[in-house]
């Protein structure tokens, strides 16, 4: 049994499936609090495993969780798909599914963010990194604030005519937007910004705003966590935000979690520790077992897999830190998994592992090849938005349109959904079949003397 879905949940859709699962799976499925957000919201956790065959605390566990980052919602679609295709497989017999929660416990947070995850499914959206708490400035700074501008529920581009403006139209197709070389000249340019509104324009000089909002939950926890002054978007101190105190303090208490999946989104990618430093400085034999992990992921995902040090740079002299996986690997002991769903490069047949670099410099003809592909495989549209005149009450004329990125390459579209779940729930299952499985072979007692007795246990350990 595969259940298929195609759509993003709302918080309040998310919480509606989630006791649905839970009346319908009673034996197999508990609901309870992880903790509440920052505004007071419950971020919820599923505790799968058969009650009946032990308690699922003391039993061998796997963490999942998914949209740490507000716009990543394709997590909570991945996850939410994940218990409904294990719990109904095992109400039909399927010996996978039987023996992993017979055996095993499976934890599952779909959203750790949901004030943020509030503003992407608001009728007027806001696209935010992490939580709503405004960090790491209390006021407003002047220049352009990202938002829906025109009030039509999707957060576009802006294009100004301007004759020395780095864009022009496409060579390739008139709807999309191509860079300006550095020797061009007489043809019409542009000025390309996100939509959104202005504070104190001078009418001369427009620059995107510092963010009112920029905490990033993956910067928070305890591992080689550094300050604003080092790296954007940390936190005061460690665990100082609600959501991440709620999964350190949880993960802290289980110590029967051994591996953990963490749903992020995008590139395609299997990530493992370190985010810092390079493989040497991981004990060897560890680094045995994530390769051998990280070989059996990439088959099965056909994502490359590697340290994030090594696959996912966002500049190549700076690294990151303070991140999930990392601290559950070094804190813990578990072997942590940050998966990075989606990448629309590989949909539309370009070859890149690495589209941080991409982004930074590609041929123009692959933007006309993602174009065709969302033409083809999403015929409903709304990927790309035909350009469209705008009477911006800052700007004056201006025109809205082009890529909706939320839905265009952080996640993927809804017809997409299931296609991008059902492999990565394939990996889990074979991930929690192998947690460590304790058998007892024998157990002999001697007695010695009225108060010395020896026991004799012989173990192994059935699991990988």
């Amino acid at each position: 049994m595969s259940v298929h879905h195609e759509n993003y949940f709302s918080n309040l859709e998310l919480e509606e499936k989630l006791f649905s699962l839970r009346a319908t799976y009673p034996s197999l499925c508990s609901l309870s609090e992880l903790g509440r957000s920052t505004e007071n919201r419950p971020i919820w956790l599923l505790t799968l495993g058969n009650r009946s065959t032990g308690n699922p605390d003391e039993r061998p566990g796997l963490w999942a969780d998914g949209n740490l980052h507000a716009t990543e919602i394709s997590g909570t679609s991945v996850l939410v798909q994940l218990c409904d295709t294990l719990l109904g497989r095992y109400e039909q017999g399927d010996p996978q599914s039987r023996r992993i929660l017979d055996n095993f416990t499976i934890y599952v947070a779909p959203r750790l963010c949901p004030d943020g995850a509030e503003r992407v499914f608001s009728s007027n959206p806001q696209l935010l990194r992490s939580g709503t708490r405004r960090y790491p400035y209390e006021d407003t700074a002047e220049g352009l604030h990202i938002e829906d501008v025109d009030g039509d529920g999707q957060i576009l581009q802006m294009r100004i005519a301007d004759p020395h403006g780095d864009w022009k139209q496409s060579s390739l197709h008139p709807q999309l937007m191509e860079k300006r070389k550095p020797h061009d000249h007489g043809e019409v340019y542009y000025r390309l910004f996100p939509e959104g509104r202005v504070k104190d324009y001078d009418g001369f000089q427009l620059r995107t705003a510092r963010p009112k909002t920029y905490l990033d939950f993956n910067r928070n926890f305890p591992y080689h966590w550094r300050g604003e002054g080092e790296q954007s978007g940390a936190g005061p101190f460690p665990t100082s935000e609600p959501e991440v105190r709620a999964v350190v303090e949880f993960l802290s208490k289980h110590a029967n979690i051994n591996i953990a999946l963490l749903y992020h989104t995008y590139g395609g990618l299997l990530l493992r520790p370190y985010d810092d430093k390079p493989d040497e400085h991981m004990e060897t034999r560890d680094l045995w077992v994530y390769e051998a992990l990280g070989k059996i992921g990439s088959e099965i995902t056909g994502y490359p897999h590697g340290a994030t040090s090594k696959l996912l740079k966002y500049h190549p002299k700076e690294v990151i830190s303070g991140t999930q996986d990392s601290w559950l690997f070094e804190d813990r002991g578990v072997f942590a998994w940050t998966v990075e769903l989606w990448n629309i490069m590989k949909q539309a047949g370009i070859s890149t592992d690495n589209e941080i670099e991409w982004y930074r410099s590609h041929p123009h003809s692959e933007d006309l090849q993602i174009l065709e592909w969302y033409t083809k495989e999403v015929p409903e549209g709304g990927a790309y938005v035909d350009w469209y005149p705008y009477l911006h009450p800052e700007l004056g004329p201006v025109e809205l349109g082009g890529w909706n990125k939320l839905f265009a390459f952080r996640n993927p579209p809804p017809n997409f959904i299931s296609k991008e779940a059902e492999k990565n729930i394939q990996f889990l299952m074979t991930l929690a079949d192998t947690l460590p499985k304790l058998e007892i072979h024998s157990c002999t007692v001697k007695k010695i003397s009225e108060e010395v007795f020896t026991l004799s246990l012989q173990l192994e350990n059935a699991g990988f």
